[in-house]
C-alpha cells in the first residue's frame, strides 16, 4: 500500500443525556472514540507526513445542546487538539457539520418531529455535495482554523427563544433584528456607529455590552 495521504476522523458515539443523569460509564462512552480515538491518531500521526487530517465535529457543540453535553465536551477536544496540532505545524482541521440531507445520523435516527425541532432551533439542512465542498475546504486550508456549517442565515428571531445561541455575538451576522428592511445608507451609518462604539470602549465588559446589543 502506497503511504497514507490523509486521514478524517468521523467515529461518533451518541448516549444523549441531561446533564444531571449523566454517569460515568455513559460519558466514558461518548468520549470513548472522539478523544481516545483522536489522541491515537495524533500519536500514530505525530510527524509531518500527512497532507491532512479532519476531525469531523458538530455545530452542537458551538450552539450547544443540553440533552448532549458528553457529546459536545468531546468535539470540543478534538477543536482543541486540531488546534493544538496547527501550532506544531500539523495540517488538521476540526469541521463542525450541520444536518445532511437525506443521509447521516440524524435522517437515519430522528423521528419528524425531532428533526423539526432541529430546523425551529436554527439548524440548516446540508446537501451531500455541501458536504463534499466543506470537507474539501477543509483539506485545503488545514492550517487555518476551523469550520462550521450547518446554521439558518437571515433569522428573525425577536420573539422567538427557541434558538438558544441567538444572543451569542459571534453568531450576529446570522440574526436579522425587527425592522430588517433597511436601507443601504441607513446600514453603512449603523455600521459606522458600531465602529465609533467599539472604538470608545475602555474594558472587555464594554465592548461585550456593545456586541450583545447589535
Amino acid at each position: 500500500m502506497p503511504p497514507i495521504a490523509g486521514v478524517a476522523q468521523g467515529a461518533m458515539v451518541l448516549e444523549d443525556t441531561m446533564f444531571f443523569d449523566l454517569d460515568l460509564p455513559r460519558f466514558e462512552k461518548v468520549l470513548r472514540p472522539k478523544v481516545q480515538g483522536t489522541i491515537v491518531l495524533d500519536e500514530l500521526f505525530s510527524k509531518n507526513e500527512l497532507d491532512f487530517m479532519i476531525l469531523f465535529s458538530s455545530m452542537a457543540s458551538i450552539t450547544g445542546n443540553p440533552g448532549q453535553v458528553a457529546y459536545n465536551a468531546a468535539n470540543a477536544f478534538m477543536s482543541s487538539l486540531a488546534s493544538q496540532r496547527r501550532s506544531r505545524g500539523l495540517a488538521t482541521h476540526a469541521i463542525n457539520i450541520g444536518v445532511i440531507v437525506g443521509n447521516g445520523y440524524v435522517t437515519r435516527e430522528l423521528n419528524h418531529d425531532q428533526q423539526s425541532y432541529l430546523h425551529r432551533t436554527g439548524h440548516n439542512w446540508m446537501s451531500e455535495h455541501d458536504l463534499h465542498e466543506i470537507l474539501a475546504e477543509g483539506i485545503l486550508s488545514c492550517l487555518q482554523g476551523d469550520i462550521s456549517s450547518g446554521l439558518c442565515s437571515g433569522l428573525r428571531i425577536d420573539d422567538d427563544h427557541s434558538k438558544k445561541w441567538y444572543n451569542n455575538p459571534m453568531f450576529q451576522h446570522l440574526v436579522l433584528k425587527s425592522g430588517s428592511l433597511e436601507t443601504s445608507d441607513s446600514l453603512g451609518k449603523s455600521a459606522r456607529s458600531l465602529k465609533m462604539r467599539l472604538l470608545h470602549a475602555l474594558s472587555r465588559s464594554d465592548v461585550m455590552g456593545v456586541l450583545e446589543g447589535i
